[in-house]
């Protein structure tokens, strides 16, 4: 999204920012023999993610029998519900299955302006490690409270990616909703305390009485953070890959 990063205290925004880790040291750009151009994991997760929405979407406006307020069998068989016998593909398709637009679009904005950042960071392999283990280890932990469930979205593994980015980029400012400012830390802190919020509602309701993957999003929050130290332990120099 940006050629260069944008310093911790800044909004992000294009080439004449710089980035700063939490430490307040700029993040140095990777030698001339590493520049040359990738595929964007982000990207290609986006895109897949949008894809398969289009797809699904398409087959069920085919289906005029299908119910408008229940899941399609084109989503149903992606998603990971161990109770009602599916676990694979859907340990892996989930986290690119996505219920409606709304669904959709956060996890994406959420992935194009923090996973692309996450990304240059950490550097393709260790992003992809960052990204699936923090949504496999989420998704086991939803499963397991809520077997039962249709468990679907990307939020687990991206609950992964704002951990790391908080973490490296705490004081970068934050629009929510493009108006309202705040730093990366009490956006993510908020984000947390939205959830848990959900979580107190729903005491004393049971399980499957929620859309929301509160358990997932804890569990990928707190996955991310530790494979995060694992990845880049404290003191390591960071590159801005290419």
């Amino acid at each position: 999204m940006c050629d260069s990063p944008p310093s911790d205290r800044e909004p992000i925004r294009p080439r004449h920012a710089e980035y700063l880790d939490a430490d307040g040291r700029p993040l140095e750009e990777p030698g001339q023999e590493q520049r040359h151009r990738r595929i964007s994991l982000s990207g290609a997760i986006l895109g897949i993610c949008v894809l398969l929405f289009l797809v699904t979407w398409i087959f069920d406006k085919l289906n005029p029998a299908h119910p408008p307020e229940s899941y399609s069998d084109q989503i149903t068989w992606l998603t990971f519900s161990p109770g009602n016998g599916l676990l694979f593909p859907g340990i892996i398709t989930h986290m690119f299955a996505h219920a409606t637009v709304w669904h959709l679009a956060f996890n994406m904005i959420v992935l194009y302006f923090f996973g692309t950042i996450v990304e240059r960071v950490y550097g393709l392999p260790r992003y992809a490690l960052l990204y699936f283990g923090s949504g496999l280890v989420a998704a086991l932990a939803q499963v397991t409270v809520e077997p039962s469930g249709y468990l679907l979205g990307a939020s687990g593994a991206l609950a992964g990616v704002l951990a790391a980015f908080v973490r490296h980029f705490p004081h970068v400012r934050i629009y929510i909703w493009g108006v309202l400012p705040m730093p990366a830390w009490l956006a993510i802190l908020s984000w947390l305390g939205y959830n848990l919020w959900l979580a107190y509602k729903l005491i004393g309701v049971g399980p499957g009485h929620s859309d929301i993957a509160i358990v997932a999003h804890f569990t990928g929050f707190a996955v991310g953070a530790a494979l995060s130290y694992i990845l880049i332990p404290p003191g390591s120099k960071i590159i801005w890959h290419a």
